[in-house]
């Protein structure tokens, strides 16, 4: 699962409060990706399905929440959905200094702030950015047997599709998509001639989730080049 963390304080005097948790209810848009015809050659792209909503109870002492979010509300329920999701990427140059580049792998959420009886403190809205954590010897060892010259039957390349569809389902984690945004603008002044995507090439490359939370892997033996 994808795991949103983020700061949260109370500025009331808690000793006063007249509750002492709230209800943190999350708006998720949920997507697939699909295959379609575009000048009659194959594209994919991002269709929104539908909206979940998640609640959690959050302690007015606690400083930070933490939500897990299904990967499926991101990439899809399907085997179909997933691989498609991982093709999508592949499609995105480094290059492209297109607005918009990232918006099909962008999301919106609201979050609502209200008390057990559903009164309604507050609506906030946040945006995050996903990809595939691909520090992984697995994925590579998948991606080399998929896109090899070696010839695969149906059996054999319908198992591979589904041990990539598993790893990617696992290996799915969101960014805050404003923080990434600054990061990325101090990475062109070192690379100028790439764009958001490249950057974000490099942190799904480095971003380890064999943890309980997502790390940065120190040491990286395959980052392909641009």
């Amino acid at each position: 699962m994808a795991t949103l963390q983020q700061t949260f304080k109370y500025e009331g005097n808690i000793a006063i409060a007249p509750f002492k948790t709230v209800i943190l209810n999350f708006e998720m848009p949920a997507f697939e990706f699909i295959t379609s015809l575009i000048d009659n050659k194959p594209f994919v792209e991002r269709n929104k399905i539908d909206v979940q909503s998640i609640a959690i109870f959050q302690s007015l002492v606690k400083s930070k929440y933490s939500l897990n979010i299904p990967n499926q509300l991101l990439i899809g329920t399907t085997e179909i959905s997933c691989i498609n999701f991982w093709k999508y990427l592949s499609q995105i140059g480094f290059k492209n200094k297109a607005s918009g580049i990232l918006s099909s792998i962008s999301i919106g959420y609201s979050v609502k702030i209200s008390d057990d009886h559903e009164n309604l403190f507050g609506t906030l809205t946040q945006n995050a950015i996903y990809s595939i954590a691909t520090s992984s010897s697995k994925y590579w060892e998948l991606i080399d047997r998929l896109t090899s010259r070696e010839i695969l039957d149906d059996e054999d390349e319908k198992k591979l599709k589904l041990e990539l569809t598993d790893y990617i389902i696992e290996n799915t984690f969101l960014l805050n998509k404003n923080v990434f945004k600054e990061v990325a603008a101090e990475f062109r002044t070192i690379a100028p001639a790439l764009n958001d995507y490249a950057f974000l090439y490099v942190v799904s490359h480095l971003t380890d989730l064999s943890t309980e939370n997502p790390v940065l892997k120190s040491t990286q033996k395959k980052l392909k080049c641009f």
